[in-house]
């Protein structure tokens, strides 16, 4: 996954954008590792699961370049 994601990161059309956050499913919390990766017309979201130690690639449907728009981080709230 490592020479897809460094390709994906050469042919970004944005500065990419990264975060630890945690998945609630089946009332558990598992904490991930997503990297968002802007590509021409879509988004490529990278998400490494802790727990399962793996990566899952995902296509969102989601316009990667707005015009004067980039992806920024969002405070943390404790």
């Amino acid at each position: 996954m490592r020479d897809a994601i460094f390709a994906d990161l050469a042919n970004a059309t944005a500065t990419p954008f990264a975060n630890i956050m945690p998945i609630i499913q089946a009332g558990f919390v598992y904490m991930t590792y997503q990297l968002y990766i802007p590509m021409a017309g879509f988004v490529r979201n990278y998400v490494y699961s802790f727990k399962d130690k793996n990566w899952s690639p995902w296509d969102l449907n989601i316009v990667a370049n707005p015009p004067a728009a980039a992806l920024t981080c969002a405070p943390n709230v404790v």
